[in-house]
């Protein structure tokens, strides 16, 4: 069995693509210096830091634009949840205590044992 492959490209065809391709190959191919790949380089690693720690230092407690914010009340609540079978759900409260008021502690009250 012999296959033919019959195609349609002509010389000036043939030498248009050569041109685009060699031209593609040169533009991503084409050697660059060495102070060019450590500026890009430097940039690039510079770029993931940020992205890495920027959000961390903004919503820790790097940021030093933070304020302390003490919890100085709260309110504790235990429920309990039932489930029938028909998808129906009940919710019971067995404790809670509202207004609870926690007092600040200083360094000097505080032992390490």
């Amino acid at each position: 069995m012999i296959i033919r492959l019959v195609c349609d490209i002509n010389s000036v065809r043939l030498t248009k693509f050569e041109h685009i391709v060699n031209n593609i190959f040169l533009a991503i191919g084409s050697p660059r210096s060495k102070v060019e790949k450590c500026y890009m380089g430097c940039a690039a690693v510079s770029f993931i830091l940020l992205v890495l720690i920027g959000p961390l230092a903004i919503f820790s407690g790097l940021n030093p634009n933070e304020e302390l914010m003490p919890v100085s009340s709260g309110t504790i609540s235990i429920n309990l949840m039932t489930g029938g079978e028909n998808g129906t759900s009940s919710i019971f409260e067995i404790f809670k205590v509202n207004n609870l008021n926690i007092a600040q502690v200083k360094d000097s009250e505080v032992t390490i044992t």
